[in-house]
């Protein structure tokens, strides 16, 4: 663990918590963490540091490199938690750091894989979002606005650099960033431009021209590097060239910082295979560069990887800089096609269970595979493109011995082509592999996972990030599933420091876990990163760990015409793996408060108001008013539908610990349980202290009839009375109509009217005289205006015996 905790302060300090979307359970809780970031402004409750931008955007491996964080709130800024493995990154303050900018001296060590990483700032207070930094071989050169004579083209006054060379630059809108470098005739230099996968919404468009200013090159993104792109150019003369760098839609940001990194180095950004199996090894190949003189640089042994990925550094003779491909990393065998086999005659016999890889080198090129399948079982096919560098969309269609279709699937929406198909017959099969609309190139390449459907489990966080005071607890919601197994699931936690646990160590199945954090008083401050391992009980060799998705950019989604938010942004799913299975965890000194949802269970009758209280705790000495805020649910905005629940609480302070929450509901509220997550936040010294809690808010229509005795009995023959009730929440005290169901038999009215402000109301039921003895049910339901809007409820019947009549 890194230290980070500069000085003890006399008073504790806060924890917050931020919720990703995970499930649609989960999401519940966790919803308001894209609210928060489109909103216009941080709720006072939520005021935690968040980082904007890291500038440099990248250091340099086994070197220090001084740097800057910009944002807000980081005037308490303590350290840096990274999501390198062990101690790889360690960071040093320099100086006070002010609200809007923070500096540290980076420390990486050699071993450090290069490629992206995260972190995340560490404070007095919390943590703040995650932020992509990325881990090169060659320190940065800050872009310097030139000084332009007047009269004189902006395009005439460039900033000159040499090569190789990794320029650290801004792009704000409107803005045209100019670089000039010498280059020799028949000069190969490579281009690559870092800033959509550092989280931003920056789209860089590069131009290269030659010293009379004719463009030689215009190039936009590469699909697979999200909106990035990465390409090499042969200069026939020698002379100065310049090279642009602008948004390609003339959008920016102070916050959007990029890397233009220019030099020799390999402009490929795919490799086949594309998954390797770890321990075993393996000679990749680059599409893009053809056969390397040298086969034997693209011999790789991999490990385990980091949630089975990893990032391969190729750097061939003579290369000033590597270019990072990423790899999968896979326990199953794989086959890589031979061409031609442009024909199912032609098809690459394939192993299966495995991993089947090849290049659609060409538009309209087709590759077939020969597998063999037996009926009964269910396989599973799942393609990857994007995640390994490719562009390709892939279209997969499944083949019989007699050349007809069983199966076919492309990709769908944000998700690759995915296919489940149980073969009608033991034999061989084909599978054709195609690029959707018949694009084709070297760089065009895929991996497709082919196997029966294993067991598995899946676990996912509903937190990314977690500030634990000592001696406190903080939700930990996980979802848990489970695919082609049953059985009891043990949770462990993995990286916790001493007395750090979970409340819920294990679990019967599949479903929504409501977990806590537990902190002992005893565990050092400082942080720490966490895993959470699912682990089947009957058979230990399945496991899963917790999925997480952190987002890192301010305005993470598209935006339709009126502001709604559309899906993430691909560089937003897309993240370092080193950030998608892992939890930071920041433990802060006791915090001064505490509190309590008094029930577990609010219940809200729709349209209408429900009161509940937070009972608080404090210190001897800590006066602070205590606020609220409650999240998740219909509690949040979703897309242009506004939050269809609203919540106001008291303070609570010295003289009246217990507060007062109030939520109200609104038109088109869902009847549903849902959880809500509920955090106090105080003020201390200038920084803000959060504590969360989680509950049960519960949303029914305001009106259940249902009768006083669930049965009753009379003879044939014979009339009672009986009691029916309207069974109002409050506050809603109207009349509600009675719908009774008719009984052939039974006289009683159809329908009665429970007038307002009456608990009960009697009616009469007679039973015909030739009735048979026996049981008989009635159904009843109800009708009311609730505020202004009708409202109809199912109730609970009643029961009536009827005997023998009476002689």
């Amino acid at each position: 663990m890194a230290p980070w905790w500069p000085r003890c302060p006399k008073t504790p300090t806060d924890e917050t918590i931020m919720l990703c979307r995970v499930s649609p359970c989960l999401s519940l809780l966790a919803s308001f963490l894209i609210v928060g970031l489109l909103g216009p402004g941080t709720s006072p409750c939520f005021a935690q540091s968040y980082v904007e931008r890291v500038e440099p955007a990248s250091v340099v491996r086994g070197e220090v490199t001084r740097v800057t964080i910009h944002g807000s709130r980081l005037q308490f800024a303590t350290g840096l938690w990274t999501s390198t493995p062990g101690d790889r990154v360690q960071a040093t303050r320099v100086g006070v750091s002010e609200s809007g900018r923070a500096v540290f001296d980076v420390k990486v060590a050699p071993e450090t894989p290069l490629g992206f990483h995260g972190l995340r700032l560490a404070t007095e207070s919390g943590l703040s979002n995650a932020h992509i930094f990325l881990v090169d071989e060659i320190a940065t050169v800050p872009e310097e606005e030139m000084q332009v004579p007047k009269g004189t083209s902006p395009l005439r006054a460039p900033q000159v650099v040499e090569l190789p060379v990794a320029i650290d630059g801004t792009c704000t809108a409107e803005d045209v960033d100019l670089f000039a470098f010498d280059a020799k005739a028949g000069q190969e230099v490579t281009f690559e431009v870092v800033g959509s996968r550092l989280g931003k919404g920056i789209d860089p468009l590069v131009t290269i021209r030659d010293a009379d200013g004719r463009v030689l090159v215009e190039k936009d993104n590469d699909v697979g590097l999200f909106f990035d792109l990465r390409f090499t150019h042969k200069f026939p003369t020698a002379g100065r060239f310049s090279v642009e760098v602008r948004d390609s839609r003339f959008r920016g940001s102070q916050h959007w910082g990029y890397v233009l990194r220019m030099g020799r180095f390999p402009a490929a950004r795919v490799a086949v295979p594309a998954t390797v199996v770890p321990g075993v090894a393996t000679t990749l190949t680059f599409p893009q560069l053809g056969i390397l003189k040298n086969p034997g640089l693209g011999r790789v042994t991999a490990g385990e990887g980091i949630a089975g990925s990893l990032m391969y550094a190729l750097k061939r003779p003579g290369d000033d800089l590597s270019a990072w491909l990423p790899l999968r990393i896979s326990r199953l065998a794989g086959t890589v096609e031979t061409e031609p086999n442009d024909k199912p005659q032609q098809a690459r016999a394939a192993t299966v269970p495995g991993v089947l890889h090849g290049v659609l080198g060409k538009p309209g090129d087709l590759d077939h595979f020969r597998v063999t399948l037996k009926k009964g079982l269910l396989y599973q096919l799942a393609a990857e493109t994007h995640t390994i560098g490719s562009p390709a969309d892939i279209e997969l269609v499944l083949l019989d011995a007699a050349g007809k279709e069983v199966s076919r699937a492309d990709d769908s929406g944000r998700d690759e082509a995915r296919m489940n198909i149980s073969p009608p017959a033991d034999g061989d099969y084909t599978l054709v592999v195609g690029e959707l609309v018949n694009w084709g190139g070297p760089e065009f390449a895929y991996a497709i996972r082919f196997q029966p459907r294993p067991p598995s489990l899946s676990l996912s966080s509903g937190v990314t990030r977690i500030a634990l005071p000592q001696g406190t607890r903080q939700p930990l919601p996980l979802s848990l599933g489970q695919t082609a197994v049953k059985g009891d699931v043990t949770l462990k936690l993995l990286g916790a420091p001493k007395g750090v646990s979970m409340k819920i160590g294990e679990v019967k199945g599949a479903g929504e876990i409501d977990n806590y954090l537990f902190c002992d008083a005893s565990t050092p401050a400082g942080f720490y990163t966490l895993q959470v391992q699912a682990v089947l009980k009957s058979n230990a060799e399945i496991t899963a760990l917790a999925s997480t998705r952190p987002l890192i950019d301010r305005v993470p989604t598209g935006q339709g015409p009126h502001g709604e938010p559309f899906e993430l942004r691909e560089d937003q799913r897309r993240l370092p793996p080193s950030l998608t299975e892992r939890i930071a965890l920041l433990v802060l000194p006791a915090s001064p408060f505490d509190f309590e949802v008094v029930k577990p269970l609010v219940t809200l009758p729709r349209y209408q108001t429900t009161s509940f209280q937070v009972k608080t705790t404090r210190v001897a000495g800590f006066e602070s008013p205590i606020r609220f805020v409650a999240r998740g649910g219909e509690l949040e905005q979703d897309r242009l539908r506004k939050p269809r629940v609203s919540s106001e609480f008291d303070e609570a302070t010295v003289k009246k610990p217990v507060a007062t929450g109030k939520f109200q509901s609104y038109v088109n509220t869902k009847t549903q349980r849902q959880r809500v997550a509920l955090t106090g936040t105080v003020v201390q010294d200038g920084r803000e202290l959060s504590l969360t809690r989680t509950f049960d808010l519960e949303i029914v229509i305001a009106f259940r009839p249902g009768p006083v005795r669930k049965q009753v009995s009379l003879a044939a023959g014979s009339a009672i009375g009986v009691k029916l009730r309207p069974n109002r929440l409050a506050p809603f005290d109207g009349p509600v109509m009675l719908s009774i169901g008719q009984v052939k038999g039974l006289e009683m009215p159809g329908t009665v009217t429970v007038p307002e402000g009456v608990e009960e109301i009697e009616i009469k039921l007679k039973a015909a005289a030739d009735l048979k003895p026996g049981t008989y049910k009635v159904s009843l339901s109800g009708i009311a205006r609730v505020e202004r809007f009708q409202e109809s409820a199912g109730g609970e019947g009643f029961e009536v015996v009827v005997t023998a009549a009476k002689k």
